[in-house]
């Protein structure tokens, strides 16, 4: 008799096991699911920058913004990464942003309490960022230094090589001059904006995407 208990609870621990096995199986196989920070579109911002070398337009390097839920992306050329440059370019996507009535001064309903992610260079962290996030109620966030930064500004990377290559497609086959990338970056952005995706979908009725820029 208790070698037949023994042997039912050995197959009673092989079931558990099975049964384990089979619904870790199952929870690897589940799709990836993208994980939002934000419940509403403009509310959280990933931000980084990007060389763009010579250029024509004599722009040196590009602000890459990206909206986390919807995850469209923003580029603005600017002339080096200095404090004032930086500045410049993210107070023009602010306002760029803002609602058709923006209230007493201007107010962006949109800019307050919202949250900018990015790394921790010179272009962000300087005093003429802070007092333009803190002037428009912007609450600033910053990567952790190191390796690790990389990773956690995934996102807003993910997009930079997205737009890199479709730039680089368009260059090749336009066959322009080396000089004119920086077009080439913002033709590639909003080719990328337009293409419906998980996180963007497509108007049925429209059959454009749902988020204009």
């Amino acid at each position: 008799m208790d070698e037949l208990k023994r042997l039912d609870e050995v197959e009673q621990i092989s079931d558990q096991e099975d049964v384990s096995g089979q619904s870790d199986d199952a929870s690897k196989a589940r799709p990836i699911e993208l994980r939002h920070r934000s419940t509403k579109p403009r509310e959280y911002w990933h931000a980084d920058t990007i060389p763009l070398g010579k250029t024509w337009n004599h722009m040196k390097d590009a602000l890459v913004i990206v909206d986390d839920l919807t995850r469209m992306s923003f580029v603005y050329p600017i002339k080096d990464k200095s404090q004032y440059s930086g500045a410049a370019a993210l107070e023009e996507h602010f306002l760029q942003q803002r609602p058709t009535s923006t209230g007493i001064k201007g107010i962006n309903i949109f800019i307050n309490h919202t949250v900018l992610r990015s790394g921790r260079g010179t272009e962000f962290i300087n005093s003429s960022v802070h007092d333009l996030c803190e002037r428009l109620g912007c609450n600033v966030e910053y990567l952790c230094p190191g390796q690790l930064g990389k990773y956690q500004n995934g996102l807003v990377e993910r997009r930079i090589k997205e737009i890199g290559q479709i730039a680089r497609c368009g260059k090749e086959m336009s066959s322009v001059l080396d000089l004119a990338s920086s077009y080439c970056v913002l033709h590639a952005v909003d080719i990328l904006n337009a293409l419906p995706s998980k996180a963007n979908p497509t108007d049925d009725t429209t059959d454009v995407t749902g988020f204009s820029p």
